[in-house]
């Protein structure tokens, strides 16, 4: 199923890859170029419903299968997902087109968009909505697009893929030694994260950067478990400076960890490093991508959060209203970790509000609690995060019924 939804994404222009628009170029559409036909809305939803039956069965049968056919079908999905075209958003070609601009044609991506460099070839696959945006994602993401960005479009795209379906992978191997380190079955963990049907359709084969940001902090969660406290809020700080994302995880770390001193000395000993690295590529341009962020307002109609906006009408105060509920929420995981709550399920309600709870969210985001979801012996977060991801599977059906 997973070949055959590649290989029509491969075969010609489709919603699929959007970045593409009506012609699917040969160095777009990859090794499945021409091996299928092109596929629609309905193929998606097949697809994801096929690949969720399969990821539930693997799930129910876990003793029964044996850890290297559990990891061996990891690996090969995440190959599969790296050699499709870019599914599903273009996302991949801001990333190409950020990098260009500082690179090849000295403009800061923190002060101006894509089309800052009218001429670059890459700006005509980059999403319309993003052509006038600076970069909102952070300097260790941004400074590595530099060098992706100057190989050329082509090779920028495979170099990404690489990278996020590296990254992938590393997730899920951390996810493995956090699972051993707190006593859970490291194959149901595994299998859990890297077999789950949005983080290998959007996530790996979408190459989003949130994969990036997932293991770095996943890695921070792992030092931090293994009591490296001091690494581990370092690492999660420098997730955070892939994705902003990843901040929500740090005061989660420092109120569970038993040396909450250290590790506060650890993030604030990495905050001080990349924000002096940031400060010495791009000057006084270095937190641009803060300022995005701060007015940045995104909607989708995936969203929980936009869901139950429609249900609140035209109510005037429902944004500052959505944002208080959502500040008293995260106000009431802190305190409950500060009372002796898992830290790392904490963590892991915090990122399900931050993909769920706004006016806009991607299948990529609804990967974001998966990791410390499996974690933990709160199996409501689980539950909470596999259910966002079939509100979002459920938006498909208009389409494929339209």
């Amino acid at each position: 199923m997973s070949t055959w939804l590649a290989s029509g994404a491969a075969s010609g222009a489709s919603f699929l890859v959007p970045a593409a628009g009506d012609r699917l170029p040969g160095w777009m559409a990859g090794a499945f170029a021409g091996a299928g036909q092109t596929r629609g809305h309905g193929a998606l939803l097949v697809s994801v419903l096929v690949l969720g039956a399969g990821y539930a069965v693997v799930l129910a049968c876990r003793p029964a299968l044996p850890a290297s056919v559990v990891i061996g079908g990891i690996v090969a999905l995440h190959v599969i997902f790296l050699l499709a075209p870019p599914l599903l958003s273009g996302d991949v070609f801001s990333y190409i087109a950020y990098g260009r601009l500082g690179a090849l044609h000295g403009i800061s991506p923190y002060r101006y968009g894509p089309d800052a460099a009218p001429h670059d070839p890459v700006l005509r696959y980059v999403a319309a909505l993003w052509a006038h945006t600076p970069s909102a994602y952070g300097p260790l993401f941004t400074i590595p697009s530099y060098a992706l960005g100057s190989l050329g479009i082509a090779a920028g795209l495979w170099g990404f893929k690489l990278l996020a379906a590296a990254a992938g992978l590393a997730v899920v191997a951390f996810v493995w030694r956090i699972a051993e380190a707190r006593g859970r079955d490291p194959v149901v963990a595994a299998a859990t994260v890297g077999l789950n049907p949005i983080f290998l359709i959007y996530a790996i084969g979408g190459a989003h950067n949130d994969l990036v940001m997932l293991a770095i902090t996943m890695l921070g969660v792992l030092l931090a478990c293994t009591r490296r406290e001091a690494g581990g809020a370092a690492a999660v700080v420098a997730g955070a400076a892939v994705k902003a994302s990843a901040a929500v995880v740090l005061p989660f770390l420092l109120l569970g960890g038993p040396q909450p001193r250290r590790a506060a000395l650890g993030g604030l000993a990495a905050f001080a490093a990349i924000a002096a690295l940031a400060v010495a590529v791009f000057r006084g341009s270095a937190l641009g991508f803060a300022s995005v962020l701060a007015h940045a307002h995104l909607v989708t109609s995936s969203s929980p959060g936009s869901d139950i906006m429609a249900l609140i009408g035209r109510f005037p105060g429902r944004r500052p209203l959505g944002t208080g509920v959502a500040a008293l929420v995260l106000a009431g995981l802190l305190w409950a970790v500060w009372r002796g709550a898992d830290w790392v399920a904490g963590a892991g309600w915090a990122l399900l509000l931050a993909a769920g709870a706004g006016s806009a969210m991607f299948g990529w985001y609804t990967i974001w609690p998966l990791p410390f979801a499996i974690l933990t012996s709160d199996r409501r977060l689980l539950w909470a995060t596999l259910f966002i991801q079939v509100m979002f599977v459920a938006h498909l059906v208009p389409d494929v019924v339209a």
